[in-house]
């Protein structure tokens, strides 16, 4: 019986392989913000860099929301407009930061089989 082959790289570089692996790296990627979260909850200089990184993938997700529309405001209401968005950047970002980063992961590792087919 004749073994095939590259199944791996195969299952890796196809549809299903990309979605398994975005859904294993988000929920590592998820579970060790949660244990750093837990371990260092005393350390503000540690939780003030998962908000920021928080707030800055969920910042971009919101940028994507494009209303094609030029609002004129007075300055207060721009002002309230940016608390806002930034407030809900850091609730979005919670879950959109390891989307992104396990996208990017298992694009890395699709390139990198890609590759090593070549």
């Amino acid at each position: 019986m004749e073994e095939k082959k590259g199944g791996v790289k195969e299952f890796l570089c196809s549809g299903a392989g990309r979605l398994a692996m975005i859904i294993l790296f988000y929920a590592l990627i998820l579970g060790l913000f949660t244990m750093l979260m837990t371990l260092f909850e005393n350390s503000t200089v540690v939780i003030l860099a998962f908000v920021v990184m928080f707030a800055y993938f969920g910042w971009k997700a919101l940028n994507k929301i494009n209303l094609n529309v030029i609002l004129i405001m007075p300055i207060g209401k721009w002002v309230f407009y940016y608390v806002i968005k930034g407030l809900l950047s850091l609730f979005i970002g919670v879950f959109v930061a390891p989307f992104v980063l396990a996208k990017k992961i298992a694009n890395e590792i699709q390139a990198t089989a890609k590759d090593m087919e070549s």
